[in-house]
């Protein structure tokens, strides 16, 4: 056999040696820069290996008047609650959130739920103004089961309390709280709507506690009772007494106050405006 020539032995030695020892490993690149997203992503995840909450960029804060209802609302005030739901639903003082409506309205029925039997508890003690809270959860279902026969209980019990600070102790609040329990809470609750008898008794009293209220120098007794006088709510329409009795809340108002303003300025109008949603009383 012929010895190869001498050209041909390099590239036998290549082909025996085999493609890796031919080829060069190419050197790594270096690798391109992460986005944004991609180290969000990587964040997450290892919070989530760790338990961390991941953090998340703040929102803008609310003002300082929203976040002090939503203080008291989180400390366990129903009302509170009801406040931030409506505001939220209605855009009043914040921008629309329908979102946050339901939130705070789920946490309102939630805190009603937890301070009603606080509240019945309280009012049996002689608190009325628990007596008038608990009333307005039965009878509306707040929090509860809706029980007109529980709202009466409630609802009676405050306008005693109220009535005997009112002319035992001529306490001028208790005077006004009076006449609202009967007025925004007995007359206006199933059953005692449509009993004629007892619907003239419950007007007599509004009248009467508002009138002695006023009577005590307290300037929203003054407003209401100018007010029934003005749209003819339970008597006569009569805007000259509407205009006496609101040049007297005028005097007994806190100077600088909404209500001030309000009544010293209707004890002026020749002509007295009209509300814009009639309170009608129950016949």
């Amino acid at each position: 056999m012929k010895p190869l020539p001498s050209i041909f032995i390099p590239v036998l030695l290549a082909w025996l040696a085999g493609p890796s020892c031919s080829k060069k490993t190419p050197s790594p690149e270096a690798a391109p820069p992460k986005t944004p997203v991609e180290n969000s992503a990587k964040a997450d995840a290892t919070a989530d290996r760790t338990g961390d909450a991941p953090v998340k960029t703040p929102k803008k804060p609310y003002p300082e008047h929203i976040r002090t209802i939503i203080a008291s609302c989180e400390k366990g005030s129903p009302s509170s609650c009801q406040m931030l739901s409506t505001l939220f639903l209605k855009g009043v003082g914040i921008k629309k959130n329908r979102k946050e409506a339901m939130r705070f309205s789920t946490l309102a029925k939630q805190n009603y739920r937890k301070i009603l039997p606080e509240w019945e508890k309280r009012c049996h003690q002689g608190d009325a103004a628990t007596c008038m809270n608990a009333g307005l959860s039965y009878r509306d279902a707040l929090g509860t089961a809706r029980d007109y026969g529980k709202a009466v209980i409630n609802f009676k019990k405050g306008a005693d309390l109220y009535g005997a600070s009112c002319e035992k102790e001529n306490k001028a609040a208790a005077c006004n709280s009076a006449a609202r329990v009967y007025w925004l809470g007995l007359m206006k609750t199933k059953g005692l709507n449509k009993d004629p008898k007892f619907l003239k008794m419950a007007k007599s009293q509004v009248l009467k506690m508002f009138a002695r209220g006023c009577d005590l120098k307290y300037a929203e007794s003054c407003g209401s009772l100018g007010d029934f006088y003005r749209d003819g709510l339970m008597t006569k329409k009569d805007h000259a007494k509407a205009r006496e009795l609101y040049a007297r809340g005028c005097k007994h108002a806190v100077a600088g106050s909404h209500e001030h303003k309000r009544l010293c300025a209707y004890a002026l109008m020749k002509d007295l405006p009209v509300r814009r949603r009639s309170r009608k009383a129950p016949k």
